[in-house]
């Protein structure tokens, strides 16, 4: 086999590797859409608009304990990935042990502190009685099972790092569909606000059962090999994780302290108005992340391979990707958000137009800013990419508190849509510079992409103050068929459009 037939091979292994997590990631996050489609105007007409409103504030507390992985399966991926890629399988076997120490660990200590903690919870919502004693129990089971989920976050990073997640990304799927079984079951039974950590456990237990198959798997196919846990990685990780911990609870404070800021500024009865304006958002918003999971692992195997002088055209490949899909799928959003959230929950629920259109530059800002922040720790730089989440969250979080106090709901979107643009723009930059030394820079935004982008947003945006479509019949047929236009037009003028490869461009 020659050279270029060997990276070619490599080439295609990684691609097909990214097209599976992003598929797989994909479906697992319809599935969790659809039903929390179904579940969230059942649970707020049966639990209520105060209690759920604090279960849905509790959220970002249950959120931000799988920020307490200290950033290490992320870190995982970056080193196992770039161990694979170089051939290494002992030293993917060394990362892979020591981490699953360190997240075992940290899962069964996070579980005791989330126990601990969770009274909190209900004071700073000014939840008393009966209601405050409910949604403290039920926080301690649904962090009990989210930290065993944590734990099992040392598998998700093996299988991103040596790109095979298809069984630990089908074990999840069946894990959100008992999820969902679970709490369907119980909230029709009268389990009330018991149902949801109920499901959570159901999604954990799955969660297990996963990581324990692939483990199993791997070892039996002499993929992964039983390597004792090192102390020199033990050290290389402590190294790192500080300023890696830091980074993942600042991007939790960031991107999941929204409900809980409005339950404690504007009251729990609040939240349900923002978390239903926004849904359709959230939606895409994690759709659109599966290209930055599915590609982290695929980029870090890249840089650290023969043929890292492609990293920056695979970058700007991957950045305009996410991008048309961003710009394309917002403008729907915007259009017909008004329409959605009152024929799915109610016109008392939806937040109005100006909300939707910050909402929509949010999940173009905010993902750049994710995805760039991926790339550039794909590259190696770990500390440096946890040190600018830091730094973001210090000037985004108090901009949303002061927002939220003087413009409302309005504020927070408005706050994370400027804190991004500029976090996208450094960080792009900051990748460009740590990889210009063996690859050639890319240029993103053409006058014709930036221009078409544009204009598909602004009709967007336009049309969520006129565009009115009560009704499935017509609001889901319409919402197919602008994506599909929204969308095409956007990749169409795209500059690395994804169905094409040119055979420089790869060479």
């Amino acid at each position: 086999m020659s050279a270029y037939d060997s990276r070619q091979d490599r080439t295609t292994s990684r691609r097909k590797a990214a097209a599976g997590t992003f598929v797989s990631s994909g479906l697992n996050t319809v599935v969790l859409s659809v039903q929390a489609l179904i579940l969230m105007p059942i649970c707020e007409r049966i639990i209520g608009g105060r209690v759920y409103g604090a279960w849905l504030a509790s959220g970002d507390f249950l959120y931000w304990i799988m920020a307490f992985d200290l950033g290490l399966p992320t870190l995982m991926i970056q080193r196992i990935g770039s161990a694979h890629g170089r051939g290494d399988r002992e030293a993917v076997g060394e990362y892979f042990s020591t981490g699953a120490i360190f997240l075992v660990s940290l899962g069964l200590l996070i579980g005791a502190a989330a126990v601990a903690v969770a009274p909190l919870v209900p004071v700073v919502l000014g939840l008393h009685g009966s209601e405050a004693n409910l949604l403290i129990s039920c926080i301690r089971l649904g962090g009990v099972a989210t930290s065993i989920v944590l734990a099992s976050n040392a598998v998700l990073g093996y299988t991103r790092g040596v790109q095979d997640t298809l069984a630990f990304n089908a074990f999840s799927l069946v894990g959100t569909i008992a999820m969902f079984a679970v709490s369907m079951t119980m909230l029709l039974k009268g389990g009330g606000l018991w149902s949801l950590p109920y499901g959570l456990l159901a999604r954990a237990l799955f969660a297990v059962l996963g990581s324990l198959w692939v483990v199993f798997a791997h070892l039996g196919s002499g993929e992964l090999t039983l390597a004792r846990p090192s102390k020199r990685i033990s050290k290389e990780y402590a190294t790192i994780l500080p300023a890696s911990a830091l980074g993942g609870i600042s991007y939790a404070l960031m991107s999941q302290s929204e409900s809980i800021l409005v339950g404690i500024i504007l009251g729990p009865e609040k939240v349900p108005i923002l978390n239903f304006t926004r849904k359709g958002a959230e939606v895409l918003r994690a759709l659109l992340d599966t290209v930055a999971y599915a590609s982290y692992g695929a980029f870090a195997h890249l840089v650290g391979s023969p043929e890292r002088s492609r990293s920056l055209l695979v970058h700007a490949q991957i950045t305009t990707l996410r991008l048309s899909l961003a710009g394309g799928s917002a403008a729907v959003f915007m259009a017909l958000n008004h329409s959605f959230v009152a024929t799915w929950a109610g016109s008392a629920l939806y937040g109005g137009a100006w909300l939707t259109i910050l909402i929509g530059g949010q999940v173009v800002a905010s993902g750049a800013s994710n995805l760039m922040n991926y790339l550039y720790r794909a590259t190696g730089m770990l500390m440096q990419g946890s040190v600018a989440q830091v730094l973001e969250s210090f000037i985004r979080v108090p901009l949303m508190i002061a927002g939220l106090w003087a413009f409302g709901y309005a504020g927070i979107p408005a706050a994370a849509i400027l804190t991004s643009t500029v976090a996208a723009v450094v960080l792009l930059r900051l990748t460009r510079d740590e990889l210009s030394q063996v690859a050639t820079p890319a240029r993103i935004i053409t006058p014709v992409y930036g221009v078409v982008l544009a204009v598909v947003f602004g009709f967007g945006a336009w049309s969520a103050f006129y565009v009115y479509l009560p009704g499935w019949r017509t609001l889901l047929p319409a919402g197919a068929i602008l994506s599909l236009i929204a969308i095409a037009v956007v990749l169409l003028v795209d500059p690395y459009p994804v169905w094409k490869r040119s055979r420089s461009k790869i060479e």
